[in-house]
């Protein structure tokens, strides 16, 4: 197998495997949308504006019902 079609298989069963965990975790594919597209653009928006970076309680949990 090439290192193109390694990486095409790998895009597609990760889809594959996320949608069965889905099924059996309610909100996995919404936390990991959240993750990809959401976050960053809530850090990056909190940056322009602030010095410091940081999650929030709510973003940290969030993040941590991902993960687990």
């Amino acid at each position: 197998m090439s290192a193109v079609g390694f990486i095409d298989a790998k895009k597609h069963l990760y889809n594959v495997v996320l949608e069965e965990v889905s099924n059996s975790k309610k909100n996995l594919r919404e936390l990991e949308e959240w993750r990809i597209n959401e976050l960053p653009k809530i850090v990056q928006k909190r940056y322009e504006t602030e010095p410091e970076l940081y999650l929030t309680k709510p973003e940290l949990k969030q993040l941590m019902n991902w993960k687990l």
